[in-house]
């Protein structure tokens, strides 16, 4: 037996023999022992207090099946056992809000065994006198082995978030826009109504955010993967440009640069990894959408960005000429110059063809009484 993260989660069904090799491999690794200790300290405190509150465990199988819409589909006694355990349920989010995420799993999984059941019956092609088998089927193996899946995995998000430094929100008001540089470098332009959440302290920064509302990112390269996840996705990256939309029920992400996949929520395997240009969504629960091609600055018009990718200089004057409505003269023999970058519009038009300028080692004219710029060598 190897000492792996499943024994670590499930210590009720550990052996003898398990237990004998963790405390060998404790006894050699200090840092292992000190993780194991302060786990089970944890394990210990989430399930006394949910113990106090919900003394049937499977009751919270049963809530999360209420909540996605099997009420219907429960007997009378698991009807009744739901309600009379519906204030500690209560009292359970108040006091360990990061169970919500379970619930939130466990009606996934449901849902998603409803929906591969659906077609094995129409497979089989069975009679529909037999579908109310179904839902039953659900409840009953739920609550025969989805506590102790949900206990481990409401035990690893507790632990996580007791154990995750403290996290700063930073939200945006209407019509505001922010620019965020987180401490790996990376840099994030949030839009209007919304809010981003990470580690505040520096030093434990783990290239991880939560993100409602919009956001373009432009992402450092690490040594470890980046992601940002919303209500119903998370988006995986190692250095990149990106944007996210996430509003209620959809996670939307238009990639400019490098790479990102995108999955559903609590559900890796069905991951999508999208190519510059491209973009995919996630509505609900469902599976991320075929990434489909797109023209970046019609997909990110939201982010109020100027995205070139090889365009041709002439083709850059024209849509920044046409944007700020301003005048710029281009001096014939730099038409055709190709340049790839990323402006954003509240840099405003001297900022933007100065950098231009500058990278194409030309000279900016510019009367900003008159509106006008021109380009030269």
């Amino acid at each position: 037996m190897r000492p792996s993260i499943d024994h670590i989660l499930f210590q009720d069904s550990w052996t003898e023999e398990d237990l004998t090799v963790l405390r060998r491999a404790c006894a050699e690794d200090a840092e292992l022992a000190r993780l194991v200790s302060q786990w089970s300290t944890l394990t210990a405190h989430l399930r006394e207090s949910i113990d106090e509150y919900m003394p049937e465990p499977d009751a919270l199988v049963l809530f999360a099946l209420s909540r996605a819409g099997y009420s219907s589909e429960l007997t009378d006694a698991e009807i009744a056992r739901l309600h009379a355990t519906e204030s500690g349920m209560s009292e359970i989010l108040k006091r360990h809000p990061s169970v919500e995420v379970i619930l939130k799993r466990i009606e996934l999984d449901a849902k998603h065994f409803d929906l591969l059941w659906s077609e094995v019956e129409r497979s089989r092609d069975l009679r529909r006198a037999d579908s109310p088998r179904r839902l039953r089927f659900i409840t009953s193996r739920m609550s025969r082995i989805g506590w102790s899946m949900a206990a481990a995995l409401a035990i690893t998000i507790f632990a996580l978030v007791v154990s995750r430094p403290d996290q700063q929100t930073i939200r945006t008001a209407e019509g505001e826009n922010r620019m965020i540089e987180l401490a790996d470098g990376s840099l994030v332009r949030m839009m209007e109504n919304s809010s981003l959440t990470f580690v505040s302290d520096s030093d434990q920064f783990d290239r991880h955010v939560e993100l409602t509302g919009s956001a373009y990112f432009d992402v450092s390269e690490g040594s470890s993967e980046f992601r940002v996840e919303t209500e119903n996705a998370v988006t995986r990256v190692l250095g990149t440009q990106f944007g996210v939309v996430a509003e209620k029920a959809l996670t939307e992400v238009t990639l400019v640069g490098g790479s990102v996949s995108l999955e559903s929520l609590g559900r890796p395997s069905d991951r999508v990894v999208l190519e510059p240009g491209q973009t995919s969504r996630v509505r609900g629960d469902q599976f991320p959408s075929r990434p489909e091609s797109v023209v970046l600055a019609d997909a990110l018009a939201w982010a109020r960005l100027f995205i070139f990718r090889d365009s041709a200089l002439s083709d850059i004057v024209e849509s920044l000429s046409k944007s700020f409505d301003v005048t710029i003269m281009l001096e014939p023999a730099l038409s055709d110059e190709v340049l790839t970058g990323t402006f954003y519009a509240d840099q405003g038009i001297q900022e933007i063809l100065e950098v231009i300028a500058d990278a194409f080692g030309i000279h900016l004219e510019a009367d900003t009484g008159s509106g006008t710029y021109r380009l030269r060598y």
